[in-house]
């Protein structure tokens, strides 16, 4: 499932900051600031050298490859591999815990992930996507016009409602119900109407659309 979580939600509490501009502000805030006696920051980086702290993006930096180890405290060090799902693929299907996921079409890459994930592994999944923005809270369509982008579609109580059924059926003992794959797309530029669903072999294009590869 997508929910969006604020990361570094001290920064924005402090400052009366939510949504993009907490994101924003906080991308240019590394780490704690000294107090006004430590003019120098002496006392911060004798602080910060107990700690061993370092930051994620100047880690990643230094990998080239996806089987570079990456570099953690004290020496120790840890791949991609080991902490991303494709390392663990054998264990996630072995589990065949069903998975639930929703994606927005021009959200990153998103929805190319999941994709990619419902075509690998064999854990019942139901896939939904849309013209979602990340927290799934908006109509990120760019075909609608602009009054009917504030509310998403499903809208927000329906998703929470096929959340919730979702989960009822899988940890609940009085509710009896079985996880079948499947996939729902909204279609962009044609609010209202009903999601397609189907296995990936019948998603085929509409018939006034044509398939073009472009190259970069």
């Amino acid at each position: 499932m997508v929910r969006n979580v604020e990361a570094r939600s001290d920064i924005c509490v402090s400052k009366g900051l939510s949504n993009l501009r907490c994101w924003w502000d906080a991308k240019f805030v590394r780490g704690v600031k000294r107090v006004d006696a430590d003019s120098g920051g002496k006392q911060l980086a004798q602080i910060l050298a107990q700690r061993h702290n370092r930051y994620p993006a100047e880690q990643l930096a230094k990998v080239e490859f996806r089987d570079d180890p990456i570099i953690l405290s004290k020496g120790s060090a840890i791949t991609f591999a080991e902490m991303s799902p494709f390392g663990h693929r054998s264990q996630i299907a072995s589990s065949r815990v069903p998975m639930q996921i929703w994606c927005g079409w021009l959200d990153a890459t998103v929805c190319d992930g999941a994709l990619s994930r419902y075509a690998t592994l064999d854990n019942p999944q139901q896939l939904i996507m849309g013209a979602f923005t990340h927290d799934l809270a908006f109509n990120a369509d760019p075909f609608l016009p602009r009054d009917q982008h504030s509310l998403p579609e499903p809208s927000v109580e329906e998703q929470n409602r096929t959340m919730a059924d979702f989960f009822d059926g899988l940890l609940r003992p009085d509710v009896s119900a079985v996880t079948e794959s499947s996939i729902h797309y909204y279609t962009m530029g044609a609010s209202g109407t009903t999601p397609k669903s189907g296995r990936p072999r019948d998603l085929t294009p509409q018939p006034d659309c044509t398939l073009t590869r472009t190259t970069n």
